[in-house]
């Protein structure tokens, strides 16, 4: 019994240890290839309206500038 209980516990750590060098590996696989990014690209335009007009004051500031 205390046997089994051993090897099962040995079996969690040795799956939990190649489970995180798998995922390590990926991420610096990602990362070395540039296929990490913060944003992630719509599939579908997005308007937004407020954007626009916030835009648009900035081009009117930028123009009072000159």
């Amino acid at each position: 019994m205390l046997r089994s209980f051993i090897v099962a516990v040995l079996e969690i750590l040795r799956r939990w240890q190649w489970n995180f060098y798998r995922l390590e590996n990926e991420h610096l696989g990602n990362m070395d290839q540039y296929r990490v990014t913060r944003e992630v690209p719509l599939p579908y335009l997005f308007d937004d309206p407020h954007r626009h007009d916030a835009d648009d004051d900035d081009d009117e500031e930028t123009k009072h500038i000159k």
